[in-house]
C-alpha cells in the first residue's frame, strides 16, 4: 500500500525527573483534528503525590486540544467552502 499522504502532529511529553520518570505521554493528532492520547503510569504513587506533574498534564492536554481545535476549525472553513 502507498501512503498518498500522511499529516499527523505528534505531541510527546513526560513527567518526574531523568532517573525517576513517573509517566509518559503521546498524542497523535490527524489533518481533521481527531487525536489519540496514550499515557503511561510508571509510578502511580509519586505521580499522584506530586502537584506539578499534574500540572504538566494539564499542560500537554491544552496543547493537544488547543491545536485539535484549530485543525478541526480549518477542516470545516474547507467543508464550507467546497
Amino acid at each position: 500500500m502507498k501512503i498518498l499522504k500522511k499529516s499527523v502532529f505528534q505531541y510527546i511529553g513526560n513527567t518526574g525527573t531523568e532517573t525517576w520518570p513517573t509517566s509518559e505521554m503521546k498524542a497523535d493528532i490527524d489533518e481533521n483534528g481527531a487525536f489519540k492520547l496514550e499515557m503511561n503510569l510508571f509510578n502511580s504513587k509519586e505521580f499522584h503525590s506530586n502537584e506539578t506533574q499534574r500540572e504538566d498534564i494539564m499542560d500537554f492536554m491544552k496543547q493537544v486540544l488547543n491545536k485539535s481545535k484549530e485543525l478541526a476549525d480549518q477542516t470545516a472553513v474547507r467543508y464550507e467552502e467546497s
